[in-house]
């Protein structure tokens, strides 16, 4: 089973139906990692319009802070919009010790400190707080808006362009796609492919 991966789409739509474009030839399912509305781009039109373009194409995912919180954003959307984000879970478990979450799983698992809610995992001090706090084999998340991987080996790996790197089953990993909507490593837009048969993960960076 190969997963399609993108997360933080912030309603920006355009963006999100070329990652759809990349994304549907080359998996076998797609998941979003929450943040669908907000954003530079959040208003109704464009919110309603990318909650629209998910549901059309039955993709699954999991809810953002953003998403939790559709009325302090001001949008004004349709009823069916807004049950869409209220039943968004706030995280997906898949075979292996695999889960999707938005940001830091930690929280559900810990009472670990303020440093946790809503915690970024940007850099190896990050991720390894989040190893010794929960036991999941990969975790894979968005909310920082970089695409990265971490390893409970210390590994960290950027990918500004775009790659491929192999997952070691012996070793425990963070993994995020970047963002669709708003990326904030000062390079385009990003979607990534986990394939856990193959063990790799692999980033995508495209233009809209």
């Amino acid at each position: 089973m190969r997963y399609g991966l993108f997360s933080d789409v912030h309603s920006n739509a355009k963006s999100l139906c070329r990652a759809l474009t990349i994304l549907k030839p080359r998996v076998d399912k797609i998941f979003h990692l929450g943040d669908i509305i907000g954003g530079v781009a959040g208003n109704s039109e464009n919110s309603e319009l990318a909650i629209n373009i998910l549901k059309s194409n039955g993709i699954e995912g999991v809810g953002g802070y953003h998403d939790e919180e559709w009325e302090i954003e001001r949008e004004n959307l349709s009823e069916s919009a807004r049950e869409f984000l209220t039943r968004l879970p706030k995280m997906i478990s898949l075979n292996g010790g695999t889960i999707l979450t938005h940001a830091n799983p930690v929280p559900l698992y810990s009472q670990g400190g303020p440093w946790i809610a809503g915690g970024y995992i940007q850099k190896m001090p990050d991720a390894k707080k989040v190893f010794d706090g929960c036991k999941h084999k990969t975790m894979l998340i968005g909310h920082t808006h970089i695409a990265s991987a971490f390893s409970d080996s210390g590994e960290q790996h950027l990918f500004k362009e775009g790659g491929k790197i192999e997952l070691d089953p012996s070793k425990r990993y963070i993994l995020n796609p970047g963002s669709v909507g708003e990326p904030r490593d000062g390079s385009f837009f990003s979607v990534a492919i986990y394939d856990p048969g193959a063990r790799t993960f692999e980033v995508i960076r495209y233009k809209k």
